[in-house]
């Protein structure tokens, strides 16, 4: 097949899909792998592996992904290998990241190989526009800091060119690099960006119930607005009564009331088939996790 057409409101699946040009505006499920040259659209895709020369499309949830590049609005993938370069502009999920230039706004990862690394503020923008944030930043960031050879890492606290900037003189251009950055390292010492606590525990919450076997998956859709802010859960079902794997979901500690327990009485669910979900200080995790490292914390709730 040269091309795949899925329309808008459509959900196909397919078994496995090789063609040069795959066009998804609905939902596409596969249960094996696509290979194509080139996949773009506004629409979903579950799959198993992906190998493509260019992926653009909204929502993209793999087995792995290899590709030249990648541009996506949301990404879930243990494995992402884009040779030339990889930008996500909502939220990105995996467990190892392999690329030339990789721009991010929100991300799980737990590794990343990469030349240069973009961090762009959370805001809603469109892929181009975060193609385009991405290239200006770059270029920026190559100007301001010159012939550097290590990787990079470059956040937004030098996002916005100062007003009236001219050529620099031959002396300024000499200046060690310390001194460079230093405006950028007093900003952020000034004005640190907020970290929303709570966010992140209600998305750690979600995170452990997956790895867990309690819902397939999760979706985080961040806006600039807190009401806004959207987190999809997938349930998993048992496939022959078709019964939800979360049979109970009891909330312990609660604004008024704070349940807090030691890693020496750490509360047990269901004598063990269910899970306590603790927050010590390194984050959120199971109640068995919480007493192999000795760790106590407040008990949100009881999974089972």
């Amino acid at each position: 097949m040269k091309t795949v057409y899925i329309p808008k409101g459509e959900i196909i699946r397919y078994e496995s899909l090789m063609m040069e040009h795959l066009v998804v505006h609905g939902c596409l499920q596969v249960s094996n792998g696509i290979k194509a040259r080139t996949i773009t659209g506004q629409g979903t895709i579950s799959a198993g592996p992906i190998d493509a020369d260019v992926i653009r499309v909204d929502d993209v949830e793999a087995g792995s992904i290899v590709c030249k590049r990648l541009l996506a609005k949301r990404v879930q993938s243990p494995e992402v290998f884009a040779s030339e370069s990889a930008a996500v502009s909502c939220f990105l999920s995996a467990a190892y990241v392999e690329t030339g230039r990789l721009t991010v706004t929100l991300s799980e990862i737990d590794e990343v190989k990469a030349e240069e690394v973009v961090n762009l503020t959370p805001k809603k923008r469109t892929l181009f526009g975060t193609l385009l944030a991405s290239l200006l930043r770059s270029f920026w960031t190559a100007l301001t800091v010159h012939g550097q050879k290590e990787p990079t890492v470059m956040t937004d606290a030098c996002e916005a060119m100062p007003e009236g900037v001219t050529e620099s003189t031959q002396e300024a251009t000499q200046e060690p690099e310390a001194e460079q950055a230093a405006p950028c390292e007093e900003e952020n010492a000034v004005e640190p960006e907020a970290v929303d606590e709570e966010l992140n525990r209600i998305v750690g919450i979600f995170k452990l119930a997956r790895e867990q076997g309690y819902t397939l998956n999760y979706k985080f859709i961040d806006s600039d607005k807190p009401k806004d802010r959207v987190i999809k859960i997938a349930l998993k079902y048992d496939p022959q009564d078709h019964t939800s794997a979360i049979r109970n979901l009891h909330r312990i500690s609660r604004p008024g009331l704070r349940q807090y327990t030691g890693y020496k009485d750490m509360p047990r669910v269901l004598n063990g088939l269910g899970i306590a979900v603790i927050s010590p200080s390194p984050g959120v995790m199971t109640n068995k996790e919480a007493a192999a490292q000795k760790l106590g914390g407040e008990v949100l709730c009881y999974v089972y």
